[in-house]
């Protein structure tokens, strides 16, 4: 079986990929639309099926599914699988036609603040209907790769949403200039790039799941594995309504506020998802079926949950402050041509510069998570994530009228910082899991992060046009920042020195 260290890697690489055409995605928005009503009505619009991604795929999903499936024998989980297949399929298909049918007033009620101007309420409206079928296909691309991943295949499964965003890209060059003549709008065409888009993120599955021998079985949904699913499904559903009505209440807020406002954060969450995707994420996913097989195996399960922390800490910490330091240097590359000014650039890079604090935040919920699902305790994280989403909102409301749209990416920080230490204390209370069992030299990793991220920064106050220089720049502060960081680490934290030693001979 492959180590640990290279199942992270090998779910890095295949997110790393998708991360990397998902940021094509959006400078080609960026590029054709700048920060404008089109994009500000798209980004509403795109996220009203998000709102539900959630709930029935990737995470809700995979918390609920993987940790059964891992325990079944082959022909077991292949009846299984299929069983969640047909109720996901029912379910979320009744969910996209009511979505559809009910979208003037599910907008009206997300994007209040839109109602000011009907042109713009109409367009939204009608950018939510084209892409509310986008749900039918991330949901069904999650249940394949929670197949995928019990098997412990990280690659494709994480690779797969490069057809997504491929096919975003593809589909918005081919059909721009015929919905720019012919309307209804030309940012119809991302509508149908993201809608074909998805479809095909579910495809680029199907042969890995045929390879695994999942073929088409017509079993019955109505099953005791399946009513079990459902009961730990429950409370992640409830988790996750938390997390997206907090994304609901944010959106609802930001339309309240000046134009761009909307577009600044979405830019800048896009840009901090690339490390959450590449290492927090990806910790999280890999764990989950690692830790489910020993759940009851104590002290394995306890080097897993070491194992799994310390990899977070060393991938996310450094990352968050890379991102933070380095903000406008990496929004400057990514976006600023076509429409995207510099002032819009500045605005972005505020966002994501604050975003990037909690990177380490989010990445540990997810560890931990992975950790109380392989227990099959799914109510535990749900009720901190009320916790956290209830601080969010109000965080968000004391603060906005203060500072504007920055009070936003603030308040995500400091609500997920407040659920890692919820967490930190429950399982030492409950489980009797200290942290110092699973949370090794803090400090060390820390440090070292903050003293590499200072010349990262004054690299950023070096502004230019020119292309050329705005590589240079990234490219220098990825540089500088690894060499010292990992220069520090090495000398100083033996602990860390382990786990560095560990990804070096995975690259060889």
């Amino acid at each position: 079986m492959k180590s640990f260290g290279k199942r992270i890697f090998e779910f890095t690489l295949g997110t790393g990929i998708s991360r990397i055409t998902g940021l094509g995605r959006e400078i080609l928005m960026a590029y054709l639309f700048g920060v404008s009503k089109f994009t500000d009505s798209f980004l509403v619009a795109f996220t009203i099926p998000n709102l539900l991604r959630d709930l029935f795929a990737e995470s809700a999903l995979s918390a609920s599914f993987v940790p059964i499936l891992t325990k079944k024998k082959l022909q077991e989980r292949r009846i299984f699988a299929y069983r969640i297949f047909h109720l996901l399929l029912l379910t979320t298909g009744l969910i996209v036609v009511m979505g559809i049918l009910l979208s003037p007033w599910i907008v009206k009620i997300i994007a209040y603040g839109f109602t000011k101007d009907p042109e713009r309420l109409k367009l939204t409206v009608s950018l939510t209907r084209w892409m509310f079928p986008f749900l039918l296909f991330v949901s069904l691309s999650a249940w394949a790769m929670g197949i995928i991943n019990s098997h412990h295949r990280f690659f494709i499964p994480s690779v797969a949403s490069t057809g997504f965003n491929l096919g975003t890209i593809v589909i918005t060059l081919l059909t721009y200039t015929y919905f720019y003549t012919h309307g209804p709008s030309p940012i119809h065409s991302m509508a149908l790039g993201v809608l074909l888009g998805g479809a095909l993120q579910f495809m680029i599955q199907i042969p890995t799941l045929m390879g695994l021998k999942y073929r088409y079985l017509p079993a019955s949904f109505w099953h005791q594995d399946v009513k079990r699913a459902i009961k730990l499904w429950i409370p992640v559903t409830f988790g996750f309504a938390f997390t997206r009505i907090n994304v609901a209440v944010d959106t609802f807020l930001i339309t309240f506020l000046g134009p761009g406002s909307v577009s600044y954060i979405k830019y800048a969450y896009r840009i901090m998802h690339l490390p959450l995707g590449l290492f927090g994420i990806a910790v999280g996913a890999v764990s989950l079926p690692a830790l489910s097989e020993v759940h009851n195996v104590k002290e394995e399960l306890y080097k897993r949950l070491e194992k799994t922390v310390s990899y977070s800490l060393l991938l996310s910490i450094p990352s968050g402050l890379l991102l933070a330091g380095g903000s406008l240097t990496f929004v400057d590359l990514l976006f600023r041509y076509g429409k995207f000014s510099y002032s819009a650039s500045i605005n972005t890079a505020w966002a994501l510069s604050l975003y990037s604090l909690g990177i380490p935040a989010f990445s540990m919920i997810k560890s931990l998570n992975s950790l109380y699902y392989a227990l099959e305790n799914t109510k535990t994280p749900t009720l901190f994530s009320g916790v956290g989403v209830m601080m969010n909102i109000v965080l968000n409301i004391s603060l906005m009228q203060i500072m504007g749209f920055k009070a936003f990416p603030l308040a995500t920080s400091i609500s997920n910082t407040s659920v890692v230490l919820l967490s930190v204390w429950h399982l030492k209370k409950y489980y009797k899991i200290p942290p110092s069992l699973y949370i090794k030299d803090l400090p060390h990793i820390f440090i070292s992060s903050l003293l590499s991220s200072i010349p990262v920064y004054f690299i950023s106050l070096w502004q230019s046009g020119n292309i050329v220089i705005r590589v240079l720049k990234s490219f220098l502060s990825i540089l500088i920042f690894l060499l010292i960081f990992l220069l520090i680490l090495y000398i100083f934290s033996k602990h860390y020195r382990k786990y560095i030693n560990l990804i070096l001979q995975v690259h060889r």
